[in-house]
């Protein structure tokens, strides 16, 4: 964050060069890009008394602004805010520590009498936008919280039953769990609106809740359960801060295990086995494999089977032998487990509704998986 000296003394050193912000920079001793963007500030914030009539909220910086300023002084010109990283840093140290007053649960129940060492099952959660609403009659299916619910409850129950009762499972959030990450219900990023249904504060309680719901079933079928949730375009914050306090919830029991990493890529190493994910809003799928080899290279080199999964399109898509042979890793694009909004709708997108179960063995690689279509009402 700059103070207001520092974007004043800018001000003035642009007036001062006639408006010519290279010779202001030279003037100041300054980086030139620096200058620019310092003063992309102060008109924003309104200190250069132009007639932008751009008014930056609590918590946003200018990103990008172009101005143009005719010969009677007027400013004008566009301005592209993002959120303060700084803001969100502040933001989360509260939220955890308010996770801190949640009383932690010990031993739920004990563990099954069976389970396949050496095995692992993997149960990708995709895009289930927890606080959508959708009507039947403009978008061919109802969603609502209740439909949410009931979706990815009865889905992962009947996955849960089918497939092998693997020693560990890895519970696998690959973003877009909740549908909105604030109170105005639109996109952070690009302001989209969005239909939701219920409360902000609402739809992160039943967040909770649900996951707690799914960790508690996997442990009655597996020794062990990992939590990994991804931040996705919808829910850069809300990811977060399940994550926190599922990890609250579970810090003594022994046997769940949440990653609290706030990173957009998660890398997992099973024996012989790669599995690295992230939303796909950033990176392609297609090109995640260089990804993985880049940030990972001694797990990249320690396997020999290498998977990449994403969601964020809504629809199904593996990247196949081709994908495997020519970067060294197959990736895969999960279905959506959401109903589709009005958006989705009005392009015609069909993508049938699922959800996985993936068994791995650790020198094997993947040995099976298990398909569930999500029910809709």
């Amino acid at each position: 964050m700059q103070s207001l000296e520092q974007l004043t003394a800018v001000v003035e050193a642009v007036r001062a060069a006639g408006g010519n912000r290279a010779q202001a920079a030279r003037d100041l001793g300054a980086n030139e890009r620096t200058v620019r963007w310092q003063y992309a500030q102060a008109v924003a914030k309104g200190l250069t008394g132009g007639m932008l009539g751009v008014t930056v909220p609590d918590a946003f910086t200018v990103d990008r602004l172009s101005v143009h300023t005719d010969k009677d002084g007027t400013e004008s010109g566009w301005v592209i805010m993002n959120r303060d990283k700084e803001e969100l840093v502040q933001f989360l140290e509260l939220v955890a520590a308010e996770c801190k007053a949640i009383p932690p649960v010990t031993r739920l129940q004990m563990p099954p009498d069976f389970t396949l060492a050496d095995w692992l099952t993997v149960y990708p959660i995709v895009d289930h936008h927890l606080g959508m609403y959708s009507w039947a009659r403009e978008t061919g299916q109802n969603y609502d919280l209740a439909i949410a619910e009931r979706a990815l409850l009865g889905t992962l129950d009947r996955l849960f039953q089918w497939g092998p009762p693997s020693e560990t499972a890895l519970l696998l959030g690959l973003g877009d769990w909740f549908h909105a990450d604030n109170t105005k219900n639109m996109t952070e990023n690009s302001g989209h609106p969005l239909d939701v249904d219920g409360r902000y504060a609402k739809v992160l309680q039943l967040g909770v809740k649900l996951w707690r719901k799914a960790i508690d079933t996997a442990l009655l079928k597996h020794q062990n359960v990992k939590v990994r949730i991804l931040p996705g375009n919808h829910d850069e914050k809300g990811a977060i801060i399940l994550a926190m306090c599922l990890a609250a919830v579970y810090e003594k029991e022994p046997r769940v295990l949440v990653d609290t990493d706030p990173s957009l890529f998660y890398f997992f190493q099973w024996g012989n086995t790669m599995i690295g994910a992230h939303h796909g809003h950033t990176v392609a799928a297609k090109d995640f494999p260089q990804v993985m080899a880049a940030i990972k290279p001694q797990m990249w080199g320690e396997t020999e089977f290498r998977y990449c999964y994403s969601g964020h399109l809504h629809r199904h898509q593996k990247g196949g032998a081709l994908a495997l042979d020519a970067q060294g890793a197959e990736y895969e694009i999960f279905p959506a487990s959401t109903a589709r909004d009005a958006w989705n709708a009005s392009k015609g997108f069909t993508s049938k509704r699922a959800m996985y179960a993936i068994t791995f063995n650790m020198t094997e690689g993947e040995k099976g998986r298990y398909r569930e279509y999500v029910k809709g009402e």
